[in-house]
């Protein structure tokens, strides 16, 4: 059963995602603000799905996804944003690193209605995969029924690239160390965007230790 999450007029919240996933529909009203967080740290299997629809003029709605994927896990986020109303702007940042035989699943749809007019969509994910076997898909989907718009979207997969870790092993960092260190820098790029330092701090120490314990990285 889906939660269902009304922002009324000139309203702002920021919402984050349980650990063990779920259904979301979250209704903006006017100039309203959405701020919605989703973080995975391994564990057990997760599914996200988040509904976000733009019901009145100049709302605003920013997701940040972060999930890191171990042996045996399976992680799937499906998004959609559905731009009813006119002058509204989304943003979305999906970032992924997998481990092992890992599998990630990444369904970001926005649909701009033909009154949405001035509609700015913006959707991005970016994909590390630390080994053959992880498996990474992604449906980035634009359905723009509006002519006045600006709305893109950037989907990348990668590995750690061995000049960064290099580089970083010639100032004497260790090969396990410098890959921990790249990827933590990966991870703040969606980290940074929580509102609260406090959170952030504990967000950061948390994919710390996290990658500590996947690479056997000593500090």
């Amino acid at each position: 059963m889906a939660t269902n999450i009304l922002v009324k007029d000139r309203q702002n919240l920021d919402y984050f995602m349980p650990r063990q996933g779920g259904a979301i529909n979250i209704y903006l009203g006017k100039e309203s603000k959405l701020r919605f967080y989703s973080f995975t740290f391994g564990g057990n299997s997760v599914k996200n799905n988040l509904n976000v629809i733009f019901q009145d003029k100049n709302s605003r709605a920013e997701l940040y996804g972060l999930y890191f994927g171990e042996e045996g896990q399976a992680i799937e986020n499906n998004t959609f944003l559905h731009h009813q109303a006119p002058s509204c702007k989304s943003l979305q940042l999906y970032y992924g690193v997998l481990f092992g035989n890992a599998q990630a699943t990444f369904n970001g749809r926005i649909l701009v209605e033909s009154k949405a007019q001035k509609t700015d969509a913006y959707l991005e994910s970016k994909n590390i995969l630390l080994s053959r076997e992880a498996q990474l898909l992604g449906k980035p989907h634009l359905e723009i029924l509006a002519d006045n718009v600006k709305c893109t979207h950037a989907f990348a997969c990668s590995q750690v690239e061995d000049d960064e870790i290099f580089y970083l092993q010639s100032r004497g960092i260790g090969k396990e160390v410098a890959k921990k260190i790249l990827l933590l820098g990966f991870a703040k790029k969606v980290v940074n965007n929580v509102g609260q330092e406090s959170l952030r701090n504990k967000l950061c120490a948390k994919i710390s230790q996290f990658l500590s314990e996947k690479l056997g990285a000593k500090n």
